[in-house]
């Protein structure tokens, strides 16, 4: 018998988070809940046993872009406060002070806004059920067509 799925989500997180090998600095947490999204979003679709290494792919092809897109952000981040004295860092501190000049978002301009924000936008805003269904968007009608040449699905649970 499966446990309920509060408690899959929940074992999933875990699972997602210890096998994280290659940390992403002060994402991690956040990287460990999007995998766990990731894998229910995916696993929901599963009606066989022989269905779980495709979907384990597709949760590999999802997830990786995504973590390496967050592996350059922690790394740029980190190397942005360790520039030594010149040209890099009063580049980076041109950038910043150019931020600072508005006193509120409301009044900031879309390409400072951008300037300032926009990888770190692009980091917290990832959706990963969103992936999700893009991803099955794409792929989604080969794997139901392999299902419907491996005969009709289970009703209970998967076998």
């Amino acid at each position: 018998m499966c446990p309920p799925v509060s408690q899959c989500k929940i074992l999933i997180n875990l699972l997602c988070n210890s096998c994280n090998t290659q940390p992403c600095g002060h994402h991690n947490t956040s990287l460990g809940i999007e995998d766990a999204e990731t894998l229910a979003g995916l696993f929901v679709r599963i009606r066989r046993r022989d269905q779980i290494p495709f979907l384990l792919n597709a949760f590999e092809e999802i997830r990786h872009s995504r973590i390496a897109f967050a592996r350059q952000y922690e790394s740029e981040w980190q190397r942005s406060f360790k520039v030594p004295v010149g040209p890099e860092m009063e580049k980076r501190d041109a950038g910043v002070r150019v931020v600072m000049n508005y006193e509120t978002w409301e009044h900031m301009d879309e390409d400072t806004f951008r300037l300032a924000w926009e990888k770190e936008l692009m980091l917290v805003g990832h959706n990963a059920s969103e992936a999700v269904a893009d991803w099955w968007t794409q792929w989604g009608s080969y794997f139901e067509k392999e299902e419907k040449k491996k005969g009709p699905k289970p009703t209970s649970s998967v076998q």
